[in-house]
């Protein structure tokens, strides 16, 4: 699950990555991190990407990152059947910013 851990971990977030690393956003200390929830199901989320984009091709260079986390809760299936399945609207998307996905949702 895509947690805070404890008090002395602020704002920390931690998971599964599609790629199933270990996202940790403590990572990205000195950075600007925007973390953006997203569904494939959702127009609205769909909408906001073209934006994010730009924002990420713009900005990273000076320590801009961003990370998404999808909220996709996939019934059936195994994790590697899930997470095909979100790669498939990733790659779709052609978003190239981590994506931390757990089994059930967030």
């Amino acid at each position: 699950m895509v947690r805070r851990r404890n008090q002395d971990e602020q704002n920390a977030l931690q998971g599964r990555t599609l790629n199933d690393q270990v996202f940790n956003s403590a990572a990205y200390r000195g950075k600007t991190l925007l973390i953006t929830y997203w569904a494939s199901w959702s127009p609205e989320c769909k909408e906001q990407l073209p934006a994010l984009k730009a924002l990420h091709q713009q900005y990273q260079p000076r320590g801009f990152e961003i990370v998404g986390v999808s909220l996709d809760t996939i019934a059936v299936g195994t994790r590697e059947q899930q997470v095909a399945q979100l790669q498939q609207y990733v790659t779709a998307n052609k978003l190239p910013w981590p994506q931390v996905y757990e089994e059930g949702g967030f």
